[in-house]
């Protein structure tokens, strides 16, 4: 199975200008499919474990990395979400 990073990216790829919300919740839910796991279950406890590994004594370069790839994607949601926010105004006739 692929990881989160990789399914993701594939998810990007076969339908370009998602939005974030879209991308996460595709992703989950290939997640999910593959591993035969219910995609709200994932999306909720995912960033919970990627988290514990990080702060594990024994946690790899590339749990730490996934963890930090974790956290940029929610920042960047967040910022998504607020740049949509503040841009409705300006854009309502």
């Amino acid at each position: 199975m692929n990881s989160f990073a990789e399914v993701q990216n594939e998810v990007l790829q076969e339908r370009p200008g998602q939005r974030p919300e879209e991308v996460e919740e595709r992703t989950y839910a290939e997640l999910g499919k593959g591993f035969d796991l219910d995609p709200a279950m994932l999306k909720e406890q995912l960033p919970l474990f990627a988290q514990q590994l990080k702060k594990a004594p024994n946690a790899t370069r590339k749990h730490t990395e996934y963890a930090d790839s974790l956290k940029r994607l929610r920042d960047a949601e967040k910022l998504t979400d607020r740049v949509r926010d503040a841009a409705r105004p300006l854009t309502r006739p």
